[in-house]
């Protein structure tokens, strides 16, 4: 995210491969859960495991106003 905005990405453009991962590991863990519902073997520790890896992915922060990029000097 970081080399995205040094590169001039809006922050929201930056940000937007988070909310790409937490809905993966969302769509994982429905799985999980599903399976589960139906009898599987799922551990509670691998459920866990799903569910804190996919709050991590959305909680994360950048404060300012998601339209700004940053004024970076091109290297060249």
């Amino acid at each position: 995210m970081i080399g995205s905005l040094l590169r001039g990405e809006r922050v929201g453009q930056a940000t937007d491969r988070f909310n790409i991962r937490w809905a993966a590991l969302s769509t994982e863990l429905a799985e999980l859960l599903r399976d589960r519902s139906a009898g599987a073997a799922v551990s509670d520790t691998e459920i866990a495991l799903r569910w804190v890896a996919r709050d991590d992915a959305r909680n994360y922060v950048v404060l300012g106003d998601p339209a700004v990029r940053l004024r970076v000097r091109d290297i060249a």
